[in-house]
């Protein structure tokens, strides 16, 4: 499904086949490991380009900005487009996740130029419906974190494009949230016909099962980013990657 965009240089006019341009037309999800940002690790001395600059140079090539604080537009504004540089670098997706900002985080996506828009939170949605954000972006791809069989598919049927599911385990960075297990992963996994994205307390040795179940995807945070920028979360990361590359798919035909 290759297509080409025409873009225009300084030298003339060029046609790019890229995996951001294969995106805009077809809305794919890269398989594996899903990058995320978090403001969560201040303290440990993270901040988004910080998390951004180890996704990208460990291979990711999807990075979603969580400005899960009250974070200062301006601030974020300025995150996301030093972020934005740094993908287009490494020719790599961008996701701004409406998170508590919805409308903030909406116009920041717009003046990126964001690949996608992710709701990762219940407020989200209550400031700014789903539909209402698929309407004012339509060129975007759209995912929603779901937590069970039900908001799945009423996710897909409003038009997603993937699905989150949040927490699969218990998660440090939401601890009162009940996990679904893996039984509930594979409920929404076969529920659904658009990409699944595994979150939530995901540690390495589960990466092969989440593989066998059919999920596109997978994100972790704390495991990562509470060492510190370095050596150690380098590893922590490339320990991730490797369990996915390691496992094949049992199933080899993508979710649309």
């Amino acid at each position: 499904m290759d297509k080409l965009k025409q873009r225009s240089s300084g030298t003339g006019k060029e046609y790019v086949n890229s995996l951001k341009d294969i995106m805009h037309s077809v809305k794919v999800i890269p398989k594996g490991f899903y990058g995320v940002t978090s403001d969560h690790f201040a303290e440990q001395g993270w901040d988004h380009v910080k998390c951004a600059e180890l996704l990208l140079n460990s291979g990711i090539r999807i990075v979603q900005c969580l400005f899960d604080t009250f974070i200062e537009h301006d601030k974020a504004l300025g995150y996301a487009k030093r972020i934005r540089e740094l993908c287009d670098a490494k020719d790599a997706l961008l996701i701004v996740d409406v998170h508590f900002h919805p409308r903030m985080s909406l116009a920041i996506a717009d003046a990126v130029g964001a690949d996608g828009i992710h709701y990762g939170s219940r407020r989200g949605r209550a400031e700014l419906p789903f539909e209402e954000g698929r309407g004012l972006l339509e060129d975007k791809a759209m995912g929603i974190t779901v937590r069970d069989v039900a908001e799945a598919k009423a996710a897909e049927a409003g038009g997603a494009d993937y699905v989150g599911t949040d927490p699969v385990f218990s998660s440090p960075i939401r601890p009162d949230d009940k996990p679904m297990g893996l039984d509930g992963l594979k409920s929404i996994v076969d529920a659904v016909n658009i990409p699944v994205i595994a979150a939530g307390g995901i540690m390495p040795w589960h990466v092969p099962k989440i593989k066998e179940l059919g999920a596109h995807g997978f994100f972790a945070i704390s495991p990562i980013y509470k060492h510190g920028p370095g050596k150690a979360s380098e590893l922590a990361l490339e320990e991730y990657i490797d369990e996915w590359k390691r496992n094949p798919l049992k199933h080899a035909l993508p979710k649309r």
